[in-house]
């Protein structure tokens, strides 16, 4: 006898307007294209997209708070996912009506379309849709 069966359906707009659903990524951080996964540099672009743009399953701000503040509460990451005074700066500028992602299997690495600027710890990583070299990034953890 399949358990399956005997579970519900869930829809996946259900899902992710659940308040408890954060929204985030296991995309790996490797050098090699080909080992790659396009959700690396598309599962955020794509949830403005698809859930916030087109299918309306989510607001804006809600489908914000889904990636930012959200996670960094369930994982205890203190000083980021709000934008406070002595906070780090951890910012994505992007166009609401025009973010659109790009990456494929194919091309995993595509930029996405309408993120104009990014600041990772304060420093200046995307400018004006351009990769500026800055890899001010580090590896987290809780405290």
């Amino acid at each position: 006898m399949e358990t399956a069966a005997y579970l519900p359906t869930v829809s996946r707009g259900a899902i992710l307007k659940a308040p408890f659903t954060a929204i985030s990524t296991d995309a790996s951080a490797e050098d090699e294209t080909r080992s790659l996964h396009p959700r690396g540099y598309g599962t955020y672009p794509l949830l403005f997209e698809r859930y916030v743009r087109e299918e309306n399953v989510l607001s804006l701000e809600e489908a914000v708070r889904k990636v930012t503040s959200l996670p960094a509460g369930f994982l205890g990451l203190e000083g980021r996912g709000l934008i406070r005074e002595g906070f780090w700066a951890d910012l994505v500028m992007f166009d609401p009506s025009s973010i659109k992602n790009r990456a494929t299997y194919a091309e995993p690495t595509l930029y996405p379309v309408g993120i104009s600027h990014v600041l990772v710890n304060g420093e200046l990583a995307i400018d004006d849709g351009e990769f500026t070299g800055s890899l001010s990034g580090r590896i987290l953890s809780r405290r």
